[in-house]
């Protein structure tokens, strides 16, 4: 099975750019870094469990909380990033992409950044995920948390 990176960006967390069995998806068709495949992480168009793992790196930031003003061709500024997000689509992207790597995957590895929310107030979008591990780094000042989740295979 591959391995799919759900919001690859710049793909920023890899040190091999093209690692072997892994897919690349992102929405934004600026970046420097084509994906394999141009989709939303809430809307995949996958089957089910085809996926050994997904790898989610997503917005940390809305728009009305840190950051006001967007580049969205300007990769050094965060909008670059898909930053440009109210609050709502934040939390909402948070459930549907949740609910979509449990459809196609049994193992979610979440990299999420402090910047706005703590890992803690958003824990509740990755229900019914079980949590098997989880790492403390940082990212420059803010605290940058990857978690690991596996299916609750006892929920249907």
């Amino acid at each position: 099975m591959v391995n799919l990176d759900a919001t690859a960006g710049t793909r920023g967390i890899w040190a091999n750019k093209n690692p072997p069995d892994t897919i690349f998806t992102d929405r934004n068709i600026l970046g420097p870094v084509p994906p394999h495949v141009f989709c939303d992480y809430r809307y995949l168009p996958f089957r089910d469990d085809v996926f050994s793992c997904v790898i989610f790196d997503p917005p940390h930031a809305a728009r009305n909380k840190t950051y006001k003003k967007f580049h969205w061709t300007d990769p050094t500024h965060p909008a670059y990033y898909g930053w440009d997000i109210t609050d709502r689509d934040l939390k909402i992207g948070l459930i549907k992409g949740s609910k979509e790597f449990y459809r196609v995957s049994r193992r979610l590895c979440l990299k999420w950044g402090e910047v706005d929310y703590r890992l803690d107030q958003i824990y509740a979008f990755f229900k019914p995920w079980i949590e098997v591990h989880r790492r403390l780094t940082h990212a420059g000042r803010q605290p940058c948390w990857w978690v690991t989740f596996v299916r609750d295979e006892g929920v249907v």
